[in-house]
């Protein structure tokens, strides 16, 4: 996919008369963060959302996001940011350089709520360094007129020890959070909490109340290679990125975090409707998808599925629900887990499966197959078998 950047320059003018410039402090509008001189201060394109990057008083890098417009909203208060590795927090003791600015302005097809997505942003680079060691490295920020994301970039050779972030959320303490904590597969229910609340299991994404009816919610985009962040939240209004999969790990070369996302708008349609999470993300992969989204292995459709319905995930059920799918004129029916046990006399599961998919295309309903990652490297023979080997199943779930 075409991604067009045009860097820009910028000009900063500070008109000041009859005062003394050492660490002096604006004040904007009620409840805004207050900025220093050396704040680099970020607009959307079209000014609806402001984020600040400041070394704070004691050394830390930090930033702070605003909603402008339609109304003017504190969406995250002070909070931290750095990266710690081989076990050196590199937010902690720094200084920021000149920032390289940038714009992203294209569209894109897309399938969900609305068929083309618009990536339209203002960019920031801002060096960064650690200055005990005069370690450099980037903090990207972009800058959405529905939110914002940033990731670090550290320069480097060879293998290296992620120990963490100081990456967190400081939000006003006078909001409400709708959030869940089962980590282990992500099936929790969501529930209204305080963001007061003490609690070490906080999973993505966190959708966010404020009191003049304006949402936010926050996650991560562009994982790749890299652990994966959750929250916790201390009994104040801070959410801190943890990593309880990976206490530590290691990474070669350059480091390129995902992106720490914060997306917020007027209602929940904006969050509904908002693009960031797969802007942030890179183009999918030639190699893989010739065509993108119009790749002809890819097939999206409406599908029954049994999951939380209290139907048996054996055989004899399956077909039941191929006829319901066919009735209202689904695409496909995914069998769920428990399928690997099917037996009858004389048939494997295998020999199941192929009846159940030679049944489900006389009703022109494909079937999909639920398997558990952690069994696919040992049966992606099997996976694969699954077309090849004429059983005519769509695909693994």
């Amino acid at each position: 996919m075409y991604r067009m950047i045009m860097a820009v320059s910028y000009i900063f003018l500070i008109f000041m008369t009859g005062c003394n410039t050492d660490g002096l402090s604006i004040v904007g509008a009620s409840g805004s963060v207050k900025g220093r001189l050396d704040d680099v201060t970020i607009n959307s394109p079209r000014g609806s959302v402001q984020v600040k990057v400041m070394v704070n008083d004691a050394g830390r890098l930090c930033y702070s996001v605003e909603r402008i417009k339609p109304k003017r909203t504190l969406i995250l208060e002070e909070s931290p940011l750095g990266i710690t590795i081989d076990g050196t927090d590199l937010g902690m003791g720094v200084k920021i350089g000149e920032p390289e600015r940038y714009s992203i302005n294209e569209k894109y097809p897309w399938r969900g709520v609305h068929p083309v997505a618009v990536n339209h942003c203002t960019g920031t680079k801002i060096p960064v360094t650690y200055t005990d060691s005069n370690t450099p490295y980037t903090l990207n920020v972009r800058v959405f007129d529905d939110g914002m994301g940033y990731r670090y970039e550290v320069p480097g050779k060879g293998e290296r020890t992620v120990n963490g972030e100081a990456s967190a959320w400081n939000l006003p303490d006078d909001c409400n959070m709708w959030c869940q904590g089962v980590l282990n597969n992500y099936e929790g229910v969501y529930e209204k909490e305080s963001v007061m609340i003490e609690d070490p299991n906080v999973g993505f994404p966190v959708t966010i109340e404020y009191p003049d009816g304006t949402y936010a919610a926050i996650t991560e985009a562009g994982l790749f290679a890299f652990s994966g962040m959750t929250l916790e939240a201390d009994g104040t209004s801070m959410l801190h990125g943890v990593f309880l999969d990976d206490k530590s790990w290691q990474e070669k070369g350059e480091i390129s975090t995902p992106w720490r996302v914060t997306m917020t708008g007027p209602d929940l349609n904006a969050l509904v409707n908002c693009d960031i999470v797969h802007n942030l993300c890179p183009p999918p992969d030639e190699e893989l998808f010739p065509d993108g989204m119009e790749t002809k292995w890819i097939k999206p459709g409406t599908s029954t599925w049994n999951w939380w319905s209290d139907s048996p995930v054996a055989f004899e059920a399956q077909k039941e629900w191929v006829d319901k799918a066919a009735e209202m004129n689904m695409d496909f029916h995914l069998v769920d887990a428990g399928w690997e046990n099917w037996r009858a006399e004389g048939k494997t599961n295998f020999d199941l499966l192929k009846e159940l998919c030679n049944y489900a295309k006389e009703k022109g309903i494909g079937i999909w197959v639920w398997k558990h990652w952690s069994g696919l490297n040992e049966e992606v023979g099997e996976g694969q078998g699954m077309r090849r080997g004429g059983l005519g199943a769509g695909g693994l779930g």
